[in-house]
């Protein structure tokens, strides 16, 4: 019961999920090539394909560390970013509520941590304290995995493959069944981009239309109403726009188009929508005050957005400092983050539950946001407003 108790309690925070972009074009001067971030926890890969994670490890989302002391369930958090073994040659990963899923350059996905409504595909529910290879990866081959709470799905070849907890519908496959190995969304065809939130998923086909489905309480599936979907619904409104990359937060959702504008919709109590209210809104809705866009990541209240100059934009909620603008306000516009060195030029971005990610042009990492966990990374546990450098050793 303490067990339920726990889970039920944790999805209040959210993930995002998220899945970084970076740039092929870094050039060889830091040590990082990818960066992600789950609810509390943060993962970076170096150019070696190693993988190293920093933050909350109450169900081994960061592996069973061995020097590590025993907390209940899982083990002590990790303060500073740590290797992982088990797994090499790691290309992209994603962070759920309390799980990780990596994939390798080989196309081998690999999976551990939470696994109640079996998020890590492996065919069971059974907690994983390392990681460990899906069977089915190798007829998956992923291009991008993107996990949301309690549920991942993965993008191969125009196709879109679901898994975990479908209690919204989030999987897209018709029921509300939960899934312990990857399920076809077979009426999705010709996806380019993939996003998992809380309980609902985003998708992008080459015509730059999005499809939305699973829970939509505060209208975060874009087609106008509240009602969960079980299925794919095309989010309305947006005949005009290009789509080009989604990002799903817990209840609000994101979309940058070709022409470097960007769309937002759904919950918005903390001015995550970036409209200058805090009106929910159940139809995208353009973001006038932000332009030349080319990524976006969702957290739990907070949005952030990349421009192609290498700038960073947020706006939302700010109770943790996860806007990086120096103070605890929040603001239902976007904010330009400062950097304190100069000539800092972002190329990827990662959102957790409260707390930011960017990945620079010479391959350093900078954090800001909630650190009660330690998913800053440095050492500490406070949280930080304003944004830092973290070396990984």
């Amino acid at each position: 019961m303490q067990r339920r108790i726990f889970v039920l309690a944790v999805w209040l925070f959210f993930l995002v999920s998220c899945n970084v972009k970076t740039s092929d074009e870094i050039p060889v001067v830091g040590k990082l090539s990818f960066i992600a971030a789950g609810s509390r926890h943060a993962l970076v890969v170096d150019r070696g394909g190693n993988l190293y994670g920093a933050g909350s490890n109450d169900y081994y989302q960061l592996t069973k560390i061995e020097d590590g002391t025993l907390e209940g369930i899982g083990e002590v958090d990790l303060y500073t970013f740590t290797r992982i073994s088990g797994v090499s040659g790691v290309e992209k990963a994603c962070g759920g509520e309390n799980f990780t899923i990596v994939f390798t350059e080989d196309g081998d996905i690999f999976a551990f941590g939470d696994n109640l409504y079996g998020q890590l595909g492996d065919g069971t529910t059974i907690r994983r304290e390392s990681p460990i290879k899906i069977s089915s990866s190798a007829h998956i081959n992923p291009e991008k995995i993107a996990c949301g709470n309690y549920h991942a799905v993965a993008l191969s070849g125009g196709r879109v493959f679901a898994w975990g907890r479908n209690s919204e519908g989030e999987l897209g496959n018709g029921n509300k069944n939960d899934s312990s190995t990857p399920l076809l969304v077979s009426s999705l065809i010709n996806i380019v981009d993939v996003a998992a939130g809380g309980l609902y998923t985003l998708a992008v086909d080459t015509n730059g239309a999005i499809w939305a489905w699973g829970k939509n309480d505060h209208g975060q599936l874009g087609n106008g109403e509240t009602r969960d979907s079980l299925i794919p619904s095309r989010v309305t409104g947006l005949d005009n726009y290009r789509a080009i990359k989604v990002a799903a937060g817990k209840q609000h959702s994101l979309a940058v188009f070709d022409s470097g504008i960007v769309a937002a919709w759904g919950y918005n109590f903390n001015g995550q929508i970036g409209d200058g209210s805090e009106t929910d809104r159940h139809t995208p809705i353009i973001i006038d005050d932000i332009k030349d866009v080319t990524d976006v990541c969702a957290g739990e209240a907070h949005s952030v957005a990349l421009k192609n100059d290498g700038t960073v934009w947020t706006w939302g909620g700010n109770q943790y400092g996860q806007l990086g603008i120096g103070s605890t306000d929040s603001y239902n516009t976007p904010q330009e983050v400062k950097f304190p060195e100069e000539g800092v030029s972002v190329k990827g971005i990662a959102c957790g539950a409260n707390f930011t990610m960017a990945l620079d042009s010479k391959g350093y990492l900078w954090m800001w946001g909630r650190g009660e966990d330690g998913e800053i990374g440095n050492g500490e546990t406070e949280n930080t407003d304003a944004p830092i450098k973290v070396d990984i050793e």
